[in-house]
């Protein structure tokens, strides 16, 4: 993460916390709970966009390894010595495991995402009911209404 993005992290959440914990000591909890959850989904986008760059990134990789295997099998043809031709089919193979590999890592994102997709919304309750549960012991907000 390079450190104007964790900047801008860092102060998105700074500016959370604060109406998080203003609304906790106004006691105004129906509106702390839409904060929380949108700081929920604030940073489960943050997650995503950062397990996509770090998978597009490693994809790029693979790829170009795939395209310099590719090319070297083309160019390996027959007018190259035996010694070199004997390379050729071990390149192909090469390869065709970065292909493999690349797939395997596609289809374990999309299974992740999937997984965490389809339990989100009681993740999101189970958070904003943390939160709040934090809030309240950090700020004693025993005095307030404990309306849930």
């Amino acid at each position: 993460m390079d450190k104007q993005f964790a900047g801008k992290l860092d102060t998105q959440i700074s500016r959370y916390k604060q109406a998080l914990t203003y609304f906790a000591k106004t006691c105004d909890w129906e509106v702390f709970k839409l904060n929380a959850s949108t700081l929920f989904d604030y940073l489960e986008s943050v997650e995503l966009y950062l397990v996509k760059r770090k998978f597009h990134h490693l994809l790029e990789i693979i790829f170009m390894a795939l395209v310099l295997a590719l090319v070297l099998f083309s160019a390996l043809g027959n007018s190259l010595s035996p010694t070199l031709i004997r390379y050729r089919s071990p390149l192909g193979l090469t390869a065709v495991s970065g292909f493999l590999v690349e797939m395997i890592l596609l289809f374990e994102l999309r299974l992740y995402m999937n997984v965490k997709t389809s339990h989100q919304k009681e993740r999101k309750e189970q958070f904003i009911r943390n939160i709040e549960d934090d809030f309240r012991i950090q700020l004693g907000a025993d005095s307030c209404r404990m309306g849930k």
